[in-house]
């Protein structure tokens, strides 16, 4: 019985294991690549969106859309450090020396952005968000992150594997042994 109960649970675990290991996979995937060449992942980092994204979303950004109207919440390369992005809304627009130029403000926030967002800077409009995947996505993109989640997994998968196969070798042989006559003995 207490075999029964021990194969059910090693069996149990590895297709947990599996599972996370495929869920795991298919957000560092999602993360890493554009998606069709359409849509674009981003982890929100701040909480200037509540109550319509929390912080620790992840936001999918159409990266084909154009055409943006008041109201839209887009992603953008923030103007003051190009390798940041911001997900806030467009609150308005405003034209200054023949350009044309979208005000923006976090729904979070009393006071509009102090920049001006042109077409060039905007990455896309968000399409939905998923709450809470964007934490996960930023610890697997760490070293740490990659350890825990996946290479440590692993490493136990594998040595209980080997600890199965292992058994299943000596139980072999032993069954061998008693099944063949001894000619040596009398």
């Amino acid at each position: 019985m207490k075999g029964n109960l021990t194969k059910q649970f090693n069996l149990v675990l590895k297709l947990l294991f599996i599972i996370f290991i495929f869920l795991i996979s298919l957000t560092a995937f999602i993360t890493k690549k554009n998606f069709v060449n359409t849509y674009k992942p981003f982890v929100v980092t701040s909480d200037s969106m509540i109550p319509t994204i929390k912080k620790g979303s992840l936001v999918i950004v159409d990266k084909n859309k154009k055409q943006f109207s008041k109201n839209d919440i887009i992603t953008f390369q923030y103007p003051i450090n190009m390798q940041k992005t911001i997900t806030h809304r467009i609150v308005g627009y405003v034209t200054e020396a023949n350009y044309n130029y979208f005000v923006t403000k976090g729904d979070n926030n009393s006071e509009n952005d102090p920049w001006k967002v042109t077409t060039d800077l905007i990455i896309g409009n968000v399409v939905f968000t998923i709450p809470l995947l964007g934490y996960l996505v930023e610890f697997i993109s760490k070293p740490l992150g990659l350890i825990l989640l996946i290479i440590i997994p692993a490493i136990i998968l594998i040595y209980k594997e080997v600890e199965n196969l292992i058994k299943v070798i000596a139980n072999n042989l032993n069954s061998q042994k008693r099944k063949s006559p001894n000619i040596f003995m009398k």
